[in-house]
């Protein structure tokens, strides 16, 4: 199964925790995506690996199209909770909540090395590192089996985890029945890069400014939220805020350029979810619902199941909220909807990316031509834009 799905695999590594005889090994493929890879002679065929397998899911999926649409943000009291989330911090009101209940949240985080994996959280400083944006694949290692365990071993704990669509997927297929107390949220996704791409990055922007970078934020909000307005990544060395049409690696992945072969073709990542709730910037609020855009950052979520309503409710008392009926609304969240295509420079940004320095890699494999024209449109204010 495993060599037979080949570059349709999503990394989510449902395999590698299924099999019982530990004959498969997560292992870095030449750009640095995770795949599985099996010990043949160990292998009892026992098809496991199938039966997990998100790509061979066949369990029950819901359309988004089908699901109530709510626009949300943060009430006054709420706006610095969620100043480090990239919209309206929907995640962390949620996952406070559960925090708080006593329950166990599984979110992505940069570790010390600044690599992005999965934790299971139990306080409210995990949750924050949570937080934010974080384009680039998580490694998951690990967090299917524990899920599991605390499932069987307390009934009563609530367990929250939020990934990627394929990621919930997998964690679904894995667990493989349903429980009353586990919540997955999903994100509207555009793509996961690699991780070695994104290491190769950081060192670059070292060497360049001579520092070690301490922090770095994909998406920040130091002039308030706006969606298709002023968006900056942030690079903590020297407090630097870099606007995104000009950071190499978040240009070249809001062009799709470095996205993982499954992405262009994940069957999760167009209106097809698994979760209970999927999240997402509010991309049209300003056409529809202009009286509730707020600097402070504004969500949209789609609710597909009753545990993603109960979601919705504990966090009233913490949001505002707009009703906006059921589904996307046509122009907007386009990815869900279109077809992806993958573009001809995929093929050049992991050409040779073990064999250049980070400085060619970068410059000559990473760094696209961004023109005077898009550079304008960045900074031209939202009233004399055209989004559609």
């Amino acid at each position: 199964m495993i060599e037979t799905i080949g570059s349709r695999c999503v990394g989510c590594g449902a395999c590698v925790s299924a099999c019982a005889k530990n004959c498969i090994e997560f292992r870095p493929d030449e750009e640095g995506f995770l795949y599985p890879f099996v010990d043949k002679d160990k292998c009892i065929n026992c098809d496991a690996c199938d039966k997990v397998c998100p790509v061979l899911y066949k369990g029950d999926v819901h359309d988004i199209m089908d699901a109530k649409s709510i626009g949300i943000r943060p009430n006054t009291d709420n706006e610095k909770k969620v100043t480090k989330s990239a919209s309206g911090g929907a995640f962390y009101l949620i996952a406070e909540k559960l925090i708080e209940q006593g329950g166990y949240v599984f979110g992505a985080v940069f570790d010390d090395d600044h690599r992005v994996r999965h934790i299971c959280g139990r306080t409210i400083d995990d949750v924050k590192r949570m937080q934010n944006s974080k384009y680039v694949q998580s490694d998951i290692s690990g967090i299917y089996e524990k899920i599991k365990d605390i499932l069987k071993k307390d009934h009563d704990a609530k367990v929250l985890f939020c990934g990627t669509p394929c990621q919930c997927a997998g964690l679904k297929s894995f667990i493989g029945k349903e429980y009353d107390n586990l919540y997955i949220l999903d994100l509207v996704c555009h793509g996961v890069p690699s991780p070695l791409a994104f290491e190769k990055y950081l060192k670059y922007l070292e060497k360049t400014k001579g520092e070690k970078v301490s922090d770095y934020q994909f998406r920040c909000k130091h002039k308030g939220w706006n969606y298709h307005g002023y968006m900056s990544s942030f690079v903590k060395f020297n407090n630097h805020y870099w606007p995104t049409v000009k950071d190499p690696y978040m240009s070249c992945f809001f062009k799709m350029n470095d996205y993982r072969e499954s992405c262009y073709t994940c069957r999760y990542n167009n209106s097809l979810k698994v979760s209970d709730m999927t999240l997402s910037d509010f991309a049209g609020v300003r056409e529809l619902a202009p009286d509730f855009f707020s600097k402070a950052g504004c969500s949209q979520i789609f609710i597909h199941t009753e545990k993603g309503f109960g979601l919705f409710d504990s966090i009233k008392e913490n949001i505002d909220f707009v009703e906006l009926g059921v589904g996307v609304h046509e122009g907007y969240h386009t990815i869900l909807t279109k077809e992806r295509k993958r573009p001809k420079a995929r093929d050049i940004v992991y050409k040779n990316i073990n064999k250049l320095s980070d400085k060619e890699f970068v410059e000559s494999n990473m760094l696209r031509y961004v023109s005077k024209k898009s550079i304008l449109r960045f900074y031209m204010p939202y009233s004399l834009r055209k989004h559609k």
